[in-house]
């Protein structure tokens, strides 16, 4: 209920405020370039700390012919009001030590005046200046919001700039620009609304008076500024501005104001005539202009301009990604009401994506002419008419129920069932977090504890949304239910610019179907091994993955012919010379590892397909190891040569094999990495890096078999590594 809470609250603050948002966000970009440009013209020749104010205004009484007033501003420029010897007036820009004229202060540019004057008040006075404040009220609210989400989705502050592992791109970076922007925004948004409140008089302006007492007495000595105490111990760098005696008259006086106080200087003596302390609030809205506006900081000026950035990029993003969850999560039309239907699915979803594998679930079985009803898991009650409950759950943050789950296990049992009623529990999640599937276990567990229902199909974990391990349960499925349900592919995305590359080698297919296609691109390309090679095999298709390994500046691809498969068919018909359209889908995530200093590959099949690469990529000579399964010895042949060349070259250390299917001693790589677990977390205990790619039950397998020797050894979990990026997976 509380992560509901602050979602919601968080979404309609963002929604009633985007459009002012966006304004204040474009016109922050321009005025945080203003103190930039400020700064890179700005005349400083001299460090003020090395400079006194005695001397400093010596040297005007002696260089010109009257000097009204001069300040310090933002950029360290002397700025002095004043009349030359030659009767020329004006403001000027002077050299500290030699009172040389530099130049004359800038005119604001007419882009920065408007959109200083947007920013401040939309051009409507007093009315605008009460909206920006409400605005920057909004946006303090939605950056808490957001930080205690990020709270929640993390577990804690400790977490909170652990690895991200959101792949899709929107909400990814999403909440990597959260977590780095939620400073700078709350300090613009908090500084933001003191000026507003100062503006409209809601704070209080009053400063204290001068005692006036002093003023006319008459002084009994003269001496010169140079021999005032207070000025040889002022230096220019704490100056704000100094007001010169507009008369020789004993009752005109020097004004002093630096970073903390005024004083009152008497002319002829140097004496203090009076003194006044600021108050607390000068100094908070000093500084709050600063911050607010950048000036006199290129570095500050430069993270609120990309601060401005990313609050653009959230509105926009926000706004996507709420649209597609709402389409997401949008009720399936056209089921029976959810109490008269027999086959009833319940669904656990924060992103709206276990939503989509429910309803294409749902579609399957109304083809086959069930009757079927579909809502939330909070909607959970007692179901007259069901035989069976099908549950499709995520799992929030660290091990929690989504929003729209959690008050489903509370709500088991306050419902008794006469006859048990079988169900099912489809748990998705990722196997980057340590409670990878938690609330689907809790809820699979708690309906199995419960007298009213009847486990019907084990709980299956379906990692990173993967279609296969999907579909997989879906035969399952049919093989308890003596149905034969069609799921229906998902639904191909826009077609991307594709790339036209060139068959340069072709391996023989060994045994199990698999071959190895190395492709050229036509033009030049960025790539890397662990990328990922697209392909579509038409346009109403949808597109295919394949793991790059970068071998002599080619893609090498180690595919598997399946015999249903039209992707993998049409790839092994090609041959050297022929041309083939794809393009390259980037994965940061899964590339060489520079930092690593020892790295242990683990792979089955066609997973060592990026592995060929990055031995290639070990130009270091770092330790790789690489422990890999397939079904024969046969099944090998395809990578036999760039194994060899790595152990010849010194970049692959080590290869071990096991073969499932071939010998007495028959294994799998789970295995091979049991007999060097203790091995592995050793390494990783010494800052390497362990990568898996191949089958998700294999890495399943592994990454228990590892977090298992890992609280063992080392007496920590394996997320631990996995949190500082020391386990790398990419399975399918």
């Amino acid at each position: 209920m509380t992560l509901s809470i602050w979602r919601y609250s968080h979404l309609a603050l963002a929604v009633s405020s985007c459009l002012f948002l966006t304004l204040a966000a474009l016109t922050g970009i321009i005025l945080a370039i203003e103190p930039i440009d400020n700064k890179l013209g700005a005349h400083t020749p001299v460090d003020l700390k090395d400079v006194s104010l005695a001397n400093t205004v010596t040297r005007m009484n002696t260089t010109f012919d009257e000097v009204f007033e001069f300040s310090i501003d933002e950029n360290d420029q002397l700025i002095a009001d004043l009349i030359t010897l030659e009767g020329e007036s004006g403001s000027f820009i002077l050299h500290p030590y030699n009172m040389k004229i530099l130049g004359q202060p800038r005119e604001k540019a007419g882009i920065y005046s408007f959109a200083t004057n947007l920013h401040r008040s939309l051009f409507l006075k007093t009315t605008g200046r009460i909206i920006v404040g409400v605005i920057s009220l909004l946006l303090c609210l939605i950056a808490i919001t957001g930080f205690l989400l990020l709270l929640k989705r993390f577990g804690g502050i400790r977490k909170f700039f652990s690895k991200e592992k959101e792949c899709e791109f929107l909400p990814r970076f999403h909440v990597i620009f959260g977590r780095w922007g939620i400073i700078p925004i709350l300090i613009i948004a908090a500084t933001g609304v003191f000026l507003s409140a100062e503006q409209l008089s809601l704070v209080s302006k009053h400063y204290p008076e001068h005692d006036s007492s002093n003023d006319n007495e008459a002084s009994t000595e003269k001496i010169s500024p140079s021999e005032f105490e207070v000025f040889k111990n002022t230096n220019l760098d704490e100056v704000r501005t100094v007001s010169f005696p507009f008369s020789s008259d004993p009752g005109d006086y020097y004004l002093v104001s630096v970073r903390d106080r005024e004083y009152r200087v008497n002319q002829f003596t140097g004496e203090i005539i009076s003194e006044v302390e600021y108050p607390l609030l000068s100094w908070v809205s000093g500084t709050s202009m600063s911050l607010h506006t950048g000036r006199g900081s290129i570095i500050w000026s430069i993270v609120l301009f990309l601060t401005c950035v990313a609050i653009l990029y959230f509105i926009c993003s926000g706004l996507v990604i709420f649209a597609k969850r709402f389409r997401r999560k949008k009720r399936v039309i056209g089921l029976d009401p959810v109490l008269s239907s027999e086959y009833v699915i319940l669904v656990g979803s924060e992103t709206g994506n276990t939503m989509v594998f429910a309803r294409r679930f749902a579609d399957a079985l109304i083809a086959a002419g069930k009757s079927i009803g579909i809502t939330e898991l909070n909607h959970f009650e007692y179901f007259p008419k069901a035989k069976e409950i099908i549950i499709f759950t995520s799992t929030y943050g660290e091990g929690e129920a989504p929003s729209n789950a959690s008050g489903f296990i509370d709500r088991i049992h306050e419902f008794e069932y006469e006859r048990p009623v079988n169900f099912c529990v489809v748990a998705f999640g990722s196997m980057a977090y340590p409670d990878f599937c938690r609330f689907g276990i809790d809820s699979d567990a708690s309906l199995g504890d419960h007298p009213g229902f009847r486990r019907a199909l084990p709980l299956a974990k379906i990692n990173n949304q993967s279609e296969e391990a999907f579909r997989d349960w879906v035969r399952q499925w049919n093989v308890y239910s003596n149905m034969d349900l069609e799921l229906a592919r998902p639904t191909p995305g826009k077609p991307k610019k594709q790339l036209q590359f060139r068959v340069v080698e072709r391996s023989v297919m060994n045994g199990d179907q698999t071959f190895l296609l190395q492709l050229q691109p036509e033009k030049k390309l960025q790539f890397a091994s662990g990328d990922l090679f697209a392909f579509r095999p038409s346009e109403d298709q949808v597109v295919r993955y394949y793991s790059i390994g970068k071998v002599d500046g080619n893609l090498t691809l180690s595919i598997r012919k399946h015999t249903s498969g039209l992707a993998s068919t049409m790839l092994s018909e090609f041959t050297i010379g022929d041309r083939i359209r794809g393009r390259i889908k980037k994965n940061f995530e899964f590339r060489f590892p520079e930092y690593a200093t020892e790295l242990i590959m683990i792979a089955n099949g066609t997973g060592i397909a990026p592995f060929l690469g990055m031995i290639h990529e070990n130009t270091e000579r770092k330790t790789l190891k690489i422990f890999w399964g397939g079904r024969t010895s046969a099944s090998l042949a395809p990578y036999a040569d760039i194994i060899t060349r790595g152990k010849k070259t010194g970049q692959l250390t080590q290869f071990e094999a096991a073969f499932s299917r071939e010998g007495a001693d028959r294994k799998y790589v789970q295995q091979l990495v049991e007999v060097r677990g203790p091995e592995i977390v050793r390494s990783l205990d010494h800052g390497g890096v362990v990568m898996i790619c191949g089958s998700i039950a294999m890495e399943q397998d592994v990454i228990e078999i590892l977090d298992g020797f890992s609280r063992v050894e080392l007496h920590r979990p394996l997320s631990e590594f996995e949190n500082l990026e020391q386990i790398k997976t990419d399975c399918y």
